[in-house]
């Protein structure tokens, strides 16, 4: 209404206006028109002004406005652009975390608890301990001997460590060795002990599948060279320095290496040699004492895993499409590439393999599921459990969110309804090596306070192994013991474990094993 009322008062005024101009600046005979002319003279100027402006404004206003909306339009196209662009990135962030590989098999030999027997026992089908009853005795004709070196000394429990992983795990013949031995042997000797058991399981057949050595296994451009294409032996390579925690080392080979089928885990270490090797009536030195309270009594223990790529069932169907005439290599002495099989030279063991072992790694269920872990360096005063707990708190909301137990961003409202923003993740074990029973309380008050965050109700005491306490010092084998208890548990239990590294005073690593869930392949990957 007031819009109208101010059109109407402006063509009145453009009216008295033009009137004015022709009475008294033209001064028009008005006498000598007629009143149609008159009229015309008086309103059709006027009339043509007022709807030319009007065109030209409201011409004007409408570009204005068809820009505004054009502009409008392209700057929600661009934030639906930079919305999809940042959940793209958040995606595909999401899921480098939650990455992880899958434990097929776990072998534990030479096992030596210096806290009583019974604190790692085998909980599912796939886990092998092999405990000794007591302490070793090394004698001679005269009585007691000097205890043999570390590597020597674990050599046979070597032996029977990969002898237990590949009956459980056959097609785990087809994967490199990564290899952490004691400080005190170099990366070249470690590697030779276990070549030297690898010779000596070659001479062994079980699960189908015989072990060769080197120089009758894989050539140079990868083919197998051997009559009735036994599986070669693996690669063995030591474990890369300052790579950070052990499950994030072998999450990273993969991703290093997409086509990598898997990973031999080896862990052998024996403080208790080195102990064992000091005369009877030597006293602990104050600094020994210290040490015994954070790492335990020592021990000794060979562990062994073996652990899958989680695309191994896509490498395995590649394999399986490549294989001619049944998926059989029956001509040895013909190359793969005379043959027409185009596979990487890393897949080739895979497809040196028999077809019962790449139908067990098929089928198989793993035991369970590594994911990243996340750590810190706790610089405050020792002791002070809450200031503490909060550094547990933030990494272990890290940790879940990588393990997929908890939503990402976590404690955010989503805008999608669909998307479960209150889950309470499970943990119904501990597993760690916070110290001894005498200085370890701090360390597990921080750690059952950051649980109860989350409203996990977990003894950090009873619910737990302690490493330090229950079993021992194992020196370099500790990290791997500590994954495959974490495994053990996850097998036995069907549900998450959480295990805890303490590297000194400062630096902690935490992180979560869950169990096994059978990834969704997309279709144009399986179908590669």
């Amino acid at each position: 209404m007031l819009a109208l009322l101010k059109r109407s008062t402006l063509f009145v005024a453009l009216v008295i206006v033009w009137a004015l101009l022709l009475w008294f600046v033209v001064r028009l005979e008005l006498s000598a028109h007629s009143f149609p002319v008159l009229l015309a003279l008086h309103l059709l100027p006027p009339c043509l002004a007022y709807g030319l402006g009007w065109y030209v404004l409201v011409g004007r206003k409408k570009r204005q406005e068809k820009e505004a909306l054009q502009r409008a339009k392209l700057e929600r196209e661009e934030q639906v652009r930079q919305e999809q662009l940042a959940r793209a990135r958040h995606i595909e962030e999401l899921a480098r975390r939650r990455a992880g590989a899958d434990c097929l098999a776990v072998a534990i030999s030479g096992w030596l608890e210096r806290g009583g027997a019974g604190a790692v026992s085998p909980g599912a089908d796939g886990v092998t301990v092999l405990a000794l009853d007591g302490e070793p005795a090394f004698r001679d004709d005269d009585g007691l001997a000097e205890a043999p070196q570390a590597g020597r000394h674990l050599a046979p429990h070597l032996v029977e460590a990969m002898q237990s992983l590949y009956s459980s795990c056959p097609g785990a013949m087809a994967f490199p060795v990564l290899l952490q031995g004691p400080a005190e042997l170099a990366a070249d000797d470690c590697c030779a002990l276990v070549r030297e058991a690898l010779l000596q399981l070659g001479s062994s057949e079980f699960g189908d599948v015989v072990i060769q050595s080197n120089d009758a296994g894989l050539g140079r451009q990868g083919s197998p060279a051997s009559p009735g294409c036994r599986t070669p032996a693996p690669r063995v390579f030591a474990m890369p320095a300052g790579g950070g925690a052990l499950a994030d080392i072998l999450i990273q080979q993969f991703e290093q290496e997409p086509e990598l089928p898997g990973l031999v885990v080896l862990a052998f270490d024996s403080p208790w040699c080195r102990w064992a090797s000091r005369e009877e009536d030597d006293e602990l030195s104050a600094a020994e004492r210290e040490m015994r309270q954070w790492h335990g009594v020592p021990a000794q223990g060979v562990v062994a895993m073996a652990v899958g790529n989680p695309r191994l069932s896509v490498l395995l169907a590649v394999v399986e499409e490549s294989l001619p005439r049944n998926g059989l290599l029956e001509d040895s002495y013909t190359t793969y590439w005379e043959r027409g099989i185009e596979l990487s030279p890393i897949l080739m063991p895979l497809a040196c393999l028999p077809a019962e072992a790449r139908k067990g790694l098929s089928n198989g269920v793993p035991l369970a599921t590594l994911h990243r872990s996340h750590g810190d360096d706790y610089r405050g005063k020792p002791g002070r459990s809450n200031e503490l707990g909060n550094a547990f708190r933030l990494s272990m909301e890290r940790a879940m969110v990588n393990a997929g137990l908890l939503p990402w961003p976590y404690g955010v409202v989503s805008a999608d309804p669909s998307e479960k923003t209150d889950v309470v993740p499970e943990c119904d074990w501990l597993v760690h090596n916070a110290g001894g029973i005498d200085c370890s309380g701090p360390r597990l008050a921080a750690v059952g306070l950051a649980l109860h965050c989350f409203d996990i109700n977990l003894n950090p005491i009873d619910e737990a192994t302690n490493f330090p306490a229950k079993v021992g010092d194992l020196g370099r084998a500790l990290p791997l013991g500590l994954l495959a208890q974490a495994v053990n548990k996850t097998a036995a239990s069907g549900t998450p474990t959480c295990w805890v590294q303490f590297d000194g005073e400062s630096r902690f690593d935490l992180g979560f094993i869950v169990p096994f869930f059978a990834p969704e392949i997309p279709p144009q990957e399986a179908a590669a």
